[in-house]
């Protein structure tokens, strides 16, 4: 049975944050999505606030990289001065790396991951404490979550990595009823890095061939079928307004409803 949970606290963990923001808007009237405005402001400042207390934010963007810097370095001056030198070489903003054919928010997630990679593996190992700071953060878990969820706040987020913490699965979501919520999920580090280079390695070796990546749709290149290789945990939301901050925007009708929910949120 799903466990079901509150967002009515927080709780001060650890964790990394990706924001998928590399989509090309074509419903939304070709406004870079993530920079609608909502109630105001982009619908990603509300992600960078929710995520805020992340260790380190990086946003897949294909466009607008200078736009999207900018409001991380407005929001979060303090964490981009004080990053812990092992990360400082991970990009903030970066564009998804090209896998065939295949786009969309799976292009931003195995980039995200193989950016970590590379990071591990071009690391000097040159004291034994340098070697135990990679293996914890190894551990940690990765938040990530979609641009255009302007409705989901930082005691929604703390909860979900609480319940990843205390779950023995590698990987977790929410569920609305019998919904699940493929965005956000939260998945150990060390295994969106398998992952991801598993993918990666089942996609070059298909290049050679006259039909690039014939074994792998679209639909195999989605976060639901990637995350099926993981050991999947699903904490229910309440049956109120709590499972709306779920929501996402992929049309300007889509983002003008949720503004209207979110001055009920704000009751």
């Amino acid at each position: 049975m799903p466990k079901q949970f509150s967002d009515r606290h927080s709780t001060q963990v650890s964790y990394f944050a990706l924001i998928l923001s590399g989509g090309r808007a074509a419903r939304m009237n070709g406004i870079e999505k993530g920079l609608a405005l909502f109630s105001g402001q982009p619908m990603i400042a509300y992600v960078i606030d929710a995520v805020k207390n992340a260790q380190h934010i990086a946003i897949s963007c294909n466009r607008e990289s200078q736009t999207y810097n900018s409001l991380l370095d407005d929001k979060l001056s303090h964490q981009h001065k004080n990053l812990e030198p092992i990360l400082a070489d991970l990009p903030s903003c970066f564009a998804d790396q090209m896998f065939a054919d295949k786009s969309g928010p799976m292009a931003g997630v195995l980039s995200y991951f193989l950016n970590w990679r590379a990071l591990v593996e071009n690391t000097p190992i040159e004291a034994e404490s340098t070697e135990l700071e990679l293996q914890k953060l190894m551990e940690l878990p990765v938040v990530v979550i979609s641009s255009d969820m302007a409705l989901m706040n930082n005691l929604t987020l703390s909860e979900l990595i609480e319940q990843w913490h205390q779950s023995q699965q590698t990987c977790l979501i929410a569920q609305s009823g019998n919904r699940d919520h493929y965005l956000p999920f939260i998945v150990k580090l060390a295994d969106g890095i398998r992952l991801a280079g598993k993918m990666k390695d089942r996609l070059e070796s298909h290049r050679p061939q006259a039909k690039k990546d014939q074994n792998i749709s679209h639909r195999d290149f989605s976060i639901r079928n990637w995350l099926a290789n993981l050991n999947v945990q699903k904490v229910t939301t309440g049956q109120g307004l709590e499972s709306k901050r779920f929501r996402s925007a992929n049309t300007t009708e889509e983002l003008k409803n949720m503004e209207r929910e979110a001055l009920k949120l704000e009751k």
